[in-house]
This record gives structure tokens, C-alpha cells and sequence, in this order.
């Protein structure tokens, strides 16, 4: 018997389902990542299905039943609709890239407060642009990295366990995570990463803000951890949206 629940979400994505309705992946505050479906989604006339939009952030009535893969959506509001994201193309760009991570790093069901917040936070900080979308970007990927068992360790070298010497020029190798001074020359090295670097990224990590920084450099950072994310990651083939 399906039960009548409430929770926010996030909508990660919608696809057209039947001639009359939607699918739509959510990641919601109360029971993590669900699928479900907008009956009559379709229909240019249907409030639900306007509601229901990738980026949105929405307060959701659902028919839950817990064998179901894909609940029922009955109604559905608005919480947060960003639209400064939607004018301007970068930060789109990455708040996009943000549904995409969330989408592919979390399974069914598993529900994660900590993470809900952040993946919420960091959608309004790119909707005011205070700060970089490629900086609040970077800071989310490191975030949802450790959230969901695939974080990055600083403190030692991923090869001899050692501690990493910030001042000296360590390395970045997408299978083995952070390589000091010593194991960078031994084994492939995708990104060097100097003293400053280093201490940029522990910031971003741990949920500082970027004051002086190398934007170049970040952009490279975010393209090393996607590449350590493929290798790790069975089945993700890379953050489309990047690519727009």
C-alpha cells in the first residue's frame, strides 16, 4: 500500500515517459536519490510538470511505496529557482555539471543530509556569483568525492604512506589519488602540484574561500579529478556538461 510523504529535492533530471508523462530523477532531503513519475507531465497545461525542471529545487507530495522503483509525484511547488544561473552560460555550465556528479555518485535511496545540504548550498552560491562557478565547482567535486567513498587523501602519499611535505612539488596520478615528491618521479604523474597548489586544494577540501588563485590551474585540477573519477568509477564516462 503506497504512504502519502513529503520531502524537498533536487531534480537532477526528467525524460518524456508514455504520450502523457515524465520520469524524473530527484535527489530529495528525506530519502536520497528516487525516480518518479509526473502523470501528465507532458501536457503544456500540467503545473507539476512546469514545476518539475532540472536545477529546480521543489517541495514534493509523493505515493511512496518502498518495492516500487519509481514513486508517484501527486503535487509539487517550488522552493528555489535560480535564475541568475539560467543567464549566465558558465555558471549554468557548472551547476549542471553539480546535478551530473549527484546523479552518478550516489545509489537509490541511500540518504545523506550532509550531502543534500551542500549539493543545496552550493547551487545558491553559483546563483549569486559572489565567487568563480569553476571555484564553487571545484570545492562541490571535492566535497561530493569524500561524501560518497572516493576521497582524495592529503595528509599521506597514496603509494609509500607518507606525509605529504606541502612545501615541496608533489604529483596527482588519477589511479592512486596524490603522490608525494619521492613517488612522482616513479610512477606517472597526470598534474604536478606545487606547495601553493596544494594548499589551495586542502582549502577548497575543507570548505575555505579562495582568496588568490590560478585559474588555469584549477581548470586542470578539475579535469585530473575526473579523470581519477573514470578510472574509479565504472560505467561514467565524464561530466557532459563540462563540454558544452
Amino acid at each position: 500500500m503506497s504512504e502519502i510523504v513529503k520531502t524537498e529535492g533536487i531534480v537532477l533530471s526528467k525524460l518524456d515517459y508514455s504520450d502523457s508523462s515524465k520520469i524524473v530523477s530527484i535527489y530529495s532531503e528525506v530519502f536520497g536519490k528516487i525516480s518518479a513519475i509526473v502523470k501528465g507531465g507532458r501536457g503544456k497545461n500540467s503545473k507539476i510538470g512546469m514545476v518539475i525542471d532540472p536545477l529546480n529545487i521543489v517541495n514534493l507530495v509523493l505515493y511512496n511505496k518502498e518495492q516500487r522503483e519509481v514513486q508517484l509525484i501527486s503535487s509539487a511547488e517550488t522552493v528555489c529557482y535560480f535564475s541568475h544561473l539560467h543567464d549566465n552560460f558558465e555558471r549554468i555550465k557548472f551547476a549542471y555539471s553539480v546535478l551530473e556528479l549527484l546523479k552518478y555518485l550516489t545509489v537509490d535511496n541511500e540518504i545523506n543530509g550532509r550531502l543534500y545540504k551542500g549539493s543545496k548550498k552550493i547551487l545558491q552560491l553559483m546563483d549569486k556569483g559572489e565567487e568563480q562557478p569553476e571555484i564553487l565547482f571545484l570545492k562541490y567535486f571535492l566535497f561530493i568525492l569524500q561524501e560518497t567513498g572516493f576521497e582524495i587523501q592529503m595528509s599521506v602519499c597514496s603509494i609509500c604512506h607518507k606525509v605529504i611535505e606541502k612545501e615541496k612539488t608533489n604529483g596527482f596520478n588519477y589511479e592512486h589519488g596524490m603522490l608525494c615528491n619521492d613517488c612522482k618521479n616513479l610512477y606517472h604523474t597526470f598534474l604536478e602540484i606545487p606547495g601553493e597548489l596544494f594548499e589551495q586544494i586542502y582549502s577548497l577540501k575543507v570548505g575555505m574561500k579562495l582568496k588568490n588563485y590560478n585559474l588555469p590551474a584549477m581548470k586542470k585540477l578539475i579535469f585530473a579529478l575526473e579523470k581519477f573519477l573514470k578510472y574509479h568509477l565504472h560505467g561514467f564516462n565524464g561530466i557532459k556538461s563540462l563540454q558544452m
